[in-house]
């Protein structure tokens, strides 16, 4: 099951997982079951388990029953033997038969271990450490699929997709950038063209790169992945001409702010949510984001289907949630919730 599909708006919000609305529950939505995780930010399913990131670490929890879900195992402080230890900011975390990777930090943070750790669940109760990864870069966002582990690698620079192979000692295979592509990219400040989040579908990675748009590269060789084609965004030469100044306004604001991507079972439908916020200064109304639909049964040649416009916000301001990321010392290396997130 694709990544964030299980967690639901109660878990974003009181850092609980929270089992989504099935089809035979009533009108009203809300979560069918839940179980207390503090400091959850992300879920994936695999089977009847769910594997829940918590910040500090991760958790197993049995859905066999979603109305009465319960926590197998909980692994905290991971990391805390070494000198950089213990690992934080456990944003995301992906599953691949017996694996499961658990990444982090989601933010820059040097003074802190960076890459991820590979857990065997294949007991799901009992998940046993067989590898660490140390990265030179944050890993805000992850997918993994056929044993490979395909990051975000915002480094401040090239902001690269990284392709490992994860095996009992994990290999980076592989990497692919915007400016590797087209130097034209290294002209565009890294802020606007953030790797925020990959899903992969078969041969194809889908990458939301914030203001440079949304990308689909050809994954099906991790050691030279291949650009297939851009599917909304503006231009390098365009972004180039943002002065610093404008920076975080553009940053922080509509258009572009490609923040989250995935794509059907066929991969025929892309959906790509913005996350974005409202500058007080400024007459733009920026933010929140919404959710655009694009049909991309022809990759080359994307065609926009429809969109789903956010729920209203009382305060559409950065940071007005009062849950600013406290490793983050600029609006580039952040990610703040917008509200909820729907199951």
């Amino acid at each position: 099951m694709r990544r964030r599909t299980f967690l639901a708006s109660s878990a974003a919000l009181l850092g609980t997982a929270a089992v989504g609305r099935t089809a035979a529950q009533s009108d009203t939505f809300g979560p069918l079951g839940s179980v207390s995780l503090p400091g959850t930010l992300d879920a994936v399913v695999d089977g009847t388990t769910a594997y829940v990131s918590t910040i500090d670490g991760f958790a197993a929890v049995d859905v066999a029953d979603p109305a009465d879900p319960t926590v197998l195992a909980e692994r905290r402080g991971l990391l805390a033997d070494r000198d950089d230890g213990p690992m934080r900011g456990v944003y995301d975390l992906a599953v691949d038969g017996d694996r499961l990777v658990v990444a982090g930090p989601a933010n820059t943070n040097n003074r802190v271990f960076n890459g991820f750790v590979v857990y065997d669940v294949r007991d799901p109760a009992d998940p046993q450490q067989v590898a660490v990864h140390p990265t030179t870069h944050p890993i805000h966002n992850l997918d993994f699929v056929d044993g490979v582990a395909y990051l975000t690698g915002n480094n401040g620079s090239t902001n690269p997709l990284v392709a490992v192979d994860v095996g009992e000692d994990p290999t980076t295979a592989g990497e692919w950038s915007l400016p590797d592509y087209d130097s034209a990219w290294a002209d565009v400040s890294s802020q606007l063209r953030v790797l925020h989040d990959v899903t992969v579908h078969g041969d194809r990675a889908y990458l939301a790169h914030w203001d440079a748009g949304t990308w689909i590269v050809d994954v099906s060789d991790p050691t030279a992945m291949t650009a297939v084609g851009q599917v909304r965004g503006r231009s390098a030469a365009e972004l180039a001409d943002i002065g610093r100044r404008e920076l975080s306004r553009e940053y922080l604001q509509t258009p572009g702010n490609d923040h989250y991507v995935t794509v059907d079972e066929d991969a025929a439908l892309l959906g790509v949510g913005a996350e974005a916020w409202d500058d007080p200064s400024d007459d733009h109304v920026g933010g929140p984001g919404g959710i655009d639909l694009y049909d991309i049964s022809t990759p080359t040649e994307p065609e926009a289907r429809g969109r789903i416009d956010p729920p209203p916000t009382e305060n559409p301001t950065y940071g007005a949630s009062g849950r600013l990321p406290t490793t983050s010392t600029s609006p580039a290396t952040a990610c703040m919730p917008l509200g909820t997130a729907a199951a």
